[in-house]
């Protein structure tokens, strides 16, 4: 039940393509590779969602990559040809086509698609030839062939965006920029421009509407090709210390004026440069809702859209602002810090921004955190458990928060007696009899770490120290079972606390961090050295060589795991002891454990 890492809420299918009950995948949704347009819908593509919004009736449909045909949830690219077909890039099946009534599998790109770490663009020359920008070169797709353009003398051998202005020279950024005209590469950097260039740090590119270039030169400064006077330098105002910003995206609007989204730590704002000036702007004291933006589209109409974390934002032409709510559909840019389901199926989804509920039908907002723009690191201490009696709370930030009706409310009961300037919420628990504990960390000068162990009764508003569980080695996570013991894993093995005494049971191996007590009273532990194991009270039974992190049963006893500390988001698959585990699957980036029926 354990969630003490970021993640970035969600993907979940809301529309047309239902998922099934027996799979829940929070994915993160954050990251939006494109944006392309097609008869007034705009196509949005995320990392592992795709929304279809029409722009004259304003609906949506939101398509769940892992439950919907097509687009696939591969997809990493997309772009509209000059024939306004639909062009999608599948990571493992390859190319796709969609002509506005069917989908068609064009080709598998079998040549190329193993090699490839990582996609960049896709774009749509005025030749109406595919190019799909990759880390091992830039390949064209014309006439039903492949052609490697990064093999042409003096070509990029990588490509990350691709535009193409009005008088048909290409444009390729990797880190650094190129062009190509009738044929001949162009590779720009500081012995042949007056502008200095940094030699990985050219990536956003853009064309404005005098059939100039604009770029990323670096985090610090924004670059300009004019076709008459050549190459200019505008520099950011974040002068030289402190975070630098890293840039989202980067748009011209139809007055001229270019549009640069950042992000700093937690922090989002945007900078517009004028011709004369460069104004910078805080999303939050804006006419836009989001509050948070990191991609912009410009349209055929003009408009500028701004994708954010609570929906659209148009900014139209003659300055007026649209806001688009598409909420439901997922597009929300928080981090996940913890999921817990209830017997009657209500799945709470708590991220930095507050906590909401998916009754399998619709998302509800139930209670804000109002942490826009807090600093990272208070964001570790979010916690959401429940007890046998399906009791929830939430810490947050030394607040204990209580479910109440239809809500959460925050609870007059302050942790932040109890916590160090320093310190590290660990975990917390709740028994059945309503008793909160709660496990700490305090770091101290020098690097030295003390463990510190608290509990308060249901109808107390006093926080003991249990001096009893407060060892000196270090205790990873906490786990209840119905008959009230308390479990941890630690550094000297699972150790069982009944109330009065503690008794330690060693690991057949290494440590494991990551602890979890199913439905059926039954303890999971599992580590990256040593897979995941069920605890039957004396001896550990190994159940698979894959590790699970922040494991949690929902009401059928399906495990949500997050199968390592970098992948994206949480996948749920069936676990209990009568399952046995065949194997594993992937789910775009995650590797989540798979158990059937023996």
């Amino acid at each position: 039940m354990k969630f003490l890492f970021t993640f970035l809420l969600l993907s979940i299918s809301l529309n047309t393509f239902a998922q099934n009950v027996d799979s829940l995948y929070f994915y993160n949704n954050r990251n939006f590779t494109e944006v392309v347009e097609r008869n007034n819908t705009l196509w949005i593509l995320s990392t592992f969602g795709v929304v279809k919004f029409d722009k004259i009736t304003k609906n949506y449909t939101y398509f769940d990559l892992d439950y919907s045909q097509q687009p696939n949830k591969n997809t990493k690219a997309a772009t509209v040809d000059r024939n306004n077909n639909l062009w999608t890039l599948d990571r493992k099946h390859g190319l796709y086509k969609y002509d506005g009534q069917s989908w068609t599998h064009q080709d598998s790109m079998t040549a190329i698609l193993d090699n490839i770490s990582y996609f960049g663009q896709m774009f749509v020359t005025q030749n109406n030839e595919i190019l799909v920008g990759s880390d091992i070169g830039l390949f064209q797709y014309y006439n039903n062939q492949w052609t490697n353009l990064s093999q042409e003398t003096n070509a990029p051998l990588s490509a990350y965006k691709i535009r193409q202005d009005d008088d048909g020279t290409l444009w390729v950024t990797n880190g650094s920029l190129f062009s190509k005209t009738a044929g001949v590469w162009t590779e720009y950097a500081e012995q042949n421009t007056n502008l200095p260039i940094s030699s990985s740090s050219v990536n956003y590119i853009t064309i404005g509407n005098q059939n100039e270039v604009w770029f990323q030169v670096n985090q610090r400064a924004l670059g300009q090709f004019n076709p008459t006077t050549g190459f200019h330098r505008i520099d950011f105002p974040f002068g030289t210390g402190g975070f630098t910003p890293y840039m989202q995206d980067l748009a011209v609007r139809p007055n001229g004026d270019v549009w640069i989204a950042f992000k700093r730590l937690q922090t989002y704002f945007i900078c517009i440069w004028n011709g004369t000036e460069m104004l910078e702007i805080d999303p939050t004291s804006s006419p836009m809702v989001n509050n948070r933006v990191e991609k912009f589209y410009r349209d055929k109409d003009g408009s500028l859209w701004l994708l954010g974390n609570r929906g659209l934002d148009e900014l139209r032409p003659n300055g007026d602002w649209i806001f688009h709510d598409i909420s439901q559909a997922a597009l929300h840019i928080n981090y996940v810090r913890g999921v817990l389901s209830k017997k009657d199926g209500t799945t709470y989804v708590v991220t930095d921004e507050g906590i909401s509920s998916f009754d399998w039908n619709s998302w509800k907002y139930l209670n804000s955190f109002n942490l826009v723009g807090s600093p990272w690191p208070n964001n570790d201490q979010i916690h959401i458990r429940k007890n046998y009696k399906e009791e929830v709370a939430i810490i947050h930030k030394g607040k204990l928060y209580l479910e109440d009706a239809d809500s959460f409310k925050v609870s007059n009961i302050e942790i932040e007696d109890i916590m160090h300037s320093s310190s590290k919420l660990l975990d917390f628990e709740i028994e059945d009899n309503g008793r909160i504990w709660v496990y700490y960390r305090f770091e101290y000068l020098g690097g030295n770490s003390n463990y510190k162990c608290f509990y308060k009764d249901r109808n107390s508003n006093i926080w003991i120290n249990s001096a009893t569980l407060n060892w000196g080695f270090n205790v990873y996570e906490i786990a209840t079972k119905r008959d009230g013991t308390l479990w941890f894993t630690s550094s000297v093995g699972l150790v069982k606390y009944d109330g009065q005494s503690i008794v330690s049971f060693p690991y057949p191996q290494n440590y494991m961090g990551n602890l979890a007590v199913d439905n059926n009273d039954n303890i999971w532990l599992s580590s990256v050295e040593m897979g995941t194991y069920l605890f039957d009270g004396q001896n550990f039974h190994k159940k698979t060589a894959d590790f699970a992190v922040n494991m949690v049963f929902n009401s059928n006893n399906e495990m949500l795991s997050r199968s390592n500390l970098n992948s994206p988001g949480i996948a749920q698959k069936l676990a209990d002891t009568v399952y046995i585990p065949t194997g594993y699957q992937r789910h775009g980036n995650i590797l989540s454990i798979c158990f059937d029926i023996f």
